[in-house]
């Protein structure tokens, strides 16, 4: 049997950026510490809300994997930002928590166990902040922003849409 590779938001190069130059590259988010010659301005995302979460998801992973442990080390980091090879050292022991395909009953990206589990297949579109709800759907009163606007899109944009939803929390969230 053929095994699936796993998937990850921290060891895939699957970020989408700009250079200084105007060339466009993916990276692995370690990359981001500009070696192997990239010199990163910006991120690239297919939406603005997108291009947020990702910020602010890179700002939590280098939080959660990278802390400073006093003000002096976080001055050196300003000063002299860390390497990739020492980000990817940093990121290693969170990766799993970024597979964003589990076969082996641990959780995926963002996902919760202890939640009543209920089986439902959603178009994915329904995962993106402004989708209409069920109720706008059955009245047919989606207007402005139809349903079934978005029929695909990667897994690792799938993966920017939960956490899109989740950390600015609409009520669909």
């Amino acid at each position: 049997m053929d095994e699936a590779k796993t998937m990850n938001l921290i060891s895939d190069q699957w970020l989408p950026v700009r250079e200084r130059n105007g060339q466009k590259t993916t990276i692995k988010i370690a990359e981001i510490a500009g070696e192997n010659g990239h010199d990163i301005v910006e991120i690239i995302a297919l939406r603005a809300d997108f291009k947020g979460a990702i910020y602010q998801l890179l700002i939590g992973i280098l939080q959660t994997a990278f802390a400073p442990k006093d003000s002096r080390e976080w001055k050196k980091y300003w000063r002299n930002p860390p390497s990739q090879a020492e980000l990817e050292q940093a990121f290693k022991r969170i990766e799993p928590a970024f597979d964003l395909n589990t076969e082996n009953g641990t959780p995926a990206f963002m996902q919760d166990f202890d939640l009543p589990y209920e089986k439902k297949d959603v178009p994915v579109g329904k995962i993106l902040i402004e989708a209409p709800g069920e109720n706008t759907v059955k009245h047919n009163i989606d207007h402005f922003i139809k349903r079934d606007f978005v029929n695909c899109i990667s897994s690792y944009w799938a993966a920017v849409a939960l956490f899109t939803l989740q950390i600015n929390g609409p009520p669909s969230g």
